[in-house]
């Protein structure tokens, strides 16, 4: 079933980490376009939809307590119409480990304050588990300042300024040998990363913002009779004046930012661009993210089809054609009638004891042209922030009306979910 766009309700302290998609769809398997040979053309790219994860901000300073990675699509990143849906699928570990990714093999790394780095694959494409262990490697790299890596090559930045260099023999899979390299390098553009507010790295590119300016280097392998290593060559700038103070790359040619602002309301905002030039493609995609947001950045990126709304499971059949888990013939299930979310706080803990209720605000219109929110329901949040409500068999008849004409879908409308009012 088709799942369109959710965008952030309208009460303070109540966002979701990203959108939740609303439709009683699967959320397993998700669907995922497999990642892309580093070599194929634009046209054969069917890369839409990025893995995309947010570590969560610590709930306690207790250092024996655990943080939460979450994970989400990022949906469309170069179109107008991006999105962060939300896949439920989240994965708790120490707060004091590093968590990173790249290159789009679905592998995450986490750096141990024990002195381990494990590698860990992302299984909920087809089911399974978040963080399913793949190998640990006896690494010490608790006390880099920032690791990034394109799935082959890891650069580990120190907080005296120097620069290793490691590289994963086997980055589709994430078992091979990580050797290094490069160990304790000095440069200016090393220098340059390790003072950014943040960096990140897409494909051979390693990208970095600092105070609005958003630069990137290119990382070339080298071959010397000593074994392959790799420079970073003279930075370029990519753009300027850019309102962020966290950014990541869902592939080549997009750029997506993280704002924060003293507004709850506000802070958090994500906006999507895309670069050479830098143009803005949507300043609206979702806000209340908060937490570290890495993408596990595939080789290339293309538009989704402006056509077909983001789904899990299965895919929509346009031909009529019955789809695996649907009866035969022309009896078809009625849809879900309930409706779900989950609200948290700007701190990212839930938000549990807070009123719900569901309005039909894209149906009606009044005379002043305004639209008129018909409540269908109020629910409230359990302690998990989450809250579940079912929708009622003799709806409001122009919501009744619109849910025909959209065959059974419902859609979450700009101000149609809303937490407390201030």
């Amino acid at each position: 079933m088709a799942i369109s766009q959710t965008r952030r309700p309208t009460s303070r302290a109540t966002w979701t980490v990203c959108a939740v998609p609303v439709a009683g769809a699967a959320i397993t398997p998700q669907v995922v376009a497999p990642a892309q040979p580093a070599a194929a053309a634009d046209g054969d790219c069917t890369t839409h939809s990025v893995p995309t994860y947010v570590w969560e901000p610590a709930a306690t300073a207790d250092v024996a307590s655990k943080r939460v990675l979450h994970k989400c699509m990022e949906w469309g990143p170069k179109s107008p119409d991006a999105v962060l849906l939300d896949t439920l699928n989240t994965a708790s570990l120490p707060m004091t480990s590093k968590v990173f990714t790249g290159g789009g093999n679905g592998i995450l790394y986490e750096a141990t304050v024990g002195g381990q780095v494990k590698a860990y694959q992302d299984n909920t494409a087809t089911g399974g588990a978040l963080l399913t262990p793949v190998k640990t490697y006896s690494l010490d790299w608790s006390s880099a300042k920032r690791i990034l890596t394109n799935g082959q090559w890891f650069l580990v930045f120190a907080s005296d300024g120097t620069m290793d260099v490691y590289k994963q023999s086997s980055p589709a899979t994430g078992d091979g040998t990580l050797t290094r390299v490069i160990d304790g390098t000095r440069s200016s553009v090393i220098t340059a990363i390790g003072a950014s507010d943040d960096a990140w790295m897409v494909n051979s590119a390693v990208q970095w913002l600092k105070d609005g300016t958003v630069q990137q280097s290119l990382l070339l392998p080298v071959d010397l009779t000593t074994g392959p290593t790799v420079r970073l060559l003279r930075p370029t700038e990519i753009a300027t004046g850019v309102d962020a103070t966290q950014a990541w790359a869902p592939g080549p040619g997009a750029v997506s930012t993280q704002s924060v602002t003293a507004d709850p309301d506000t802070t958090g905002q994500v906006r999507t661009y895309t670069t050479g030039p830098w143009t803005q493609a949507d300043d609206d995609v979702r806000a209340g993210i908060v937490g570290e947001v890495m993408a596990d950045a595939g080789p290339c990126l293309t538009d989704p089809d402006p056509d077909v709304a983001p789904y899990f499971g299965t895919p929509p059949d346009d031909t009529g054609d019955p789809v695996p888990g649907e009866p035969a013939g022309d009896t078809v299930a009625p849809p879900s009638r309930t409706v779900t979310g989950t609200f948290t706080l700007g701190n990212g803990r839930p938000a549990p004891g807070l009123p719900v209720t569901v309005t039909a605000s894209d149906v009606g219109i009044d005379a002043t042209s305004e639209t008129k929110g018909a409540v269908v329901g109020t629910a409230t949040t359990g302690a998990d922030g989450s809250w579940s409500l079912t929708l009622p068999e003799a709806l409001p008849a122009a919501d009744a009306a619109a849910r025909r004409d959209h065959a059974g879908a419902r859609r979450a409308p700009d101000h149609g979910v809303q937490g407390p009012q201030p």
